[in-house]
Order: C-alpha cells, then structure tokens, then sequence
C-alpha cells in the first residue's frame, strides 16, 4: 500500500505541475528541476563529504522516496488513531460517516486551481520560473490533518527517533565514511553566498540565511521530506477508517468493543504489512 500511495502522490504532483506550466505557458522543468535532493548533493560535495565512487544524484531520488515512504507509514498510524478517537468521543453517527464524499482524501498533491492560487513568472538566474502562492482558505480537512500532524511531531519528538535511523542508512547508503563524516558534520557551510557551484534552486535552501552545520542541513531536510509524507499518511489514515466502516470492513458497532490490543493491531496494520514487504517475511498464522 505505501509504494502505491507514493507513486500516486508523484503522478499528482507531476501532472497538476504539468497543467500549471501548460497553462502559463513556462518550460515544465522551471517546477521540476533543479530540485531539493540536487540542492542537497551540491551542498554536500561542497565540503567534500560524498565518495566520488557513488552516483549520489541517483542514490539521494532513492532515498527521498524512502524519507517520504518512511512518513507516510507514521502518518497512517496517526491518522486512523485520530479518527477512530474521533467517532467514538465526537461522536460521529454511522449514518455520517457513510455520507462522507473521500474524494479530498485522495488528493495527495493539491489540485491545481488558478482561481485559489496566484502565480508570478520570475527570472532564477536565467532560468523563467514561476512562484506560486496559495490564496484561499484551507479546507476543514486541511486544518484537521495539520492539527493532527501538529500533535503527532509533539508525541514524536519532531521525528527524532527516526531521523537517527535514517541518518545510519543515509552514511551507509552514499558510503560514507564514518570517521571522515564526524569532523565534517561539525563543519558550517554558508548556503546563501555565491561559492556553491551551481547556485542553489530549490525554495527550501534558498530561504535559509547564514551559516548552518553539515548535520544540520541533512537533519532539516530529513524532517521535511518526513513531514511530506506524514500528511499524506494521515489524509490516508483518516480515509482508511471511514472507508472500512463504509465498506463494513470494520462494522461500526465492532469499533466501539476492539480491546486496547485489537485496536492497536488495527492501527498498525498497514505499517506491518509494510515491513513484511519490505523484508519479503511470510508470516504464518
């Protein structure tokens, strides 16, 4: 399920970045690229961290779309927590839960709408870009899964668990060496000036000012790439719980009577058919 959702967020993405640039009539590649993870790499190489033996551009799009997947799992987790607490304190009746429309749950990638959006064709360094800024009210869904992203990085301690795992996968992923690393971590690189080569592109780098630490950039974009997907995680999560109850794959009146234990194996399902995936387990029950 998480690779499906994954896949379906970057076909949302790429095509509302295709309508928007068709219809402006601006290169779909001033959207697409330069992007994030070559920010990244640039940065990265600049105080000479990488091993020249490894293609990082291709290995950092691998482990972008791993970040991502990794927050989605959480999100799902915190999604269907929140929805089940929501219908049995709120209370929601079965009757509305059966009247509730999931296609806003399935937008991943928000749709594109010139009506809610204002847009800016600017000049990057030779290259037409287009700044694009929201200019309509969230919708109630929206505000819901911010607030629940918003208490889920509080119980989670903004990730911090999981961005040590990922930091040991990111060192053994790009074959980093290790003693190498722990003074160059340290180091600060200012990422505002004009010694990077190329220039930064993406809006994520270039609206940092000063000087930063090495682990610092990697921690920060850790976390951003884990927040993308802990909202996808719980748009899905909330869905996930509706869409059972309406289908009876979860009877509304079981829901109410699951013990602590049922309820948290219905909870976490999703992330253990993740992980017996991911290290191709049969489990036999």
């Amino acid at each position: 399920m998480i690779d499906e959702i994954f896949q379906e967020y970057k076909k949302q993405e790429n095509d509302n970045i295709i309508l928007m640039t068709k219809h402006f009539g601006i290169d779909v590649k001033c959207l697409l690229y330069p992007n994030i993870n070559n920010d990244l790499i640039v940065i990265l190489d600049s105080v000479n961290l990488l091993n020249d033996e490894v293609d990082s551009f291709k290995v950092i799009d691998v482990f972008y779309e791993k970040i991502v997947k990794e927050g989605i799992l959480l999100g799902i987790g915190f999604g269907k927590a929140h929805m089940i607490k929501k219908i049995l304190e709120f209370p929601l009746s079965k009757s509305e839960i059966f009247d509730i429309n999931l296609k806003e749950y399935y937008e991943y990638y928000p749709p594109f709408d010139e009506s809610k959006t204002d847009f800016e064709k600017v000049d990057d360094a030779g290259i037409e870009r287009l700044k694009v800024t929201r200019n309509d009210e969230p919708s109630s869904l929206e505000v819901e899964i911010s607030a629940v992203a918003y208490i889920s990085k509080i119980i989670d301690d903004n990730h911090k668990e999981l961005k040590k795992i990922l930091f040991e996968e990111f060192l053994d992923e790009f074959e980093i060496d290790k003693k190498k690393s722990k003074f160059i971590f340290n180091k600060k690189v200012r990422i505002d000036g004009e010694n990077l080569k190329p220039l930064l592109k993406s809006r994520f780098f270039k609206e940092k000012r000063g000087k930063y630490k090495i682990k610092k950039i990697i921690d920060d974009y850790f976390e951003f790439m884990i927040d993308i997907g802990l909202d996808i995680g719980i748009r899905t999560g909330l869905r996930l719980v509706i869409e059972d109850i309406q289908k009876n794959i979860m009877p509304y009146e079981l829901l109410g009577n699951l013990s602590e234990t049922e309820t948290m194996m219905y909870i976490q399902k999703e992330h253990s058919d993740y992980i017996y995936k991911k290290y191709d387990t049969e489990v036999s029950i």
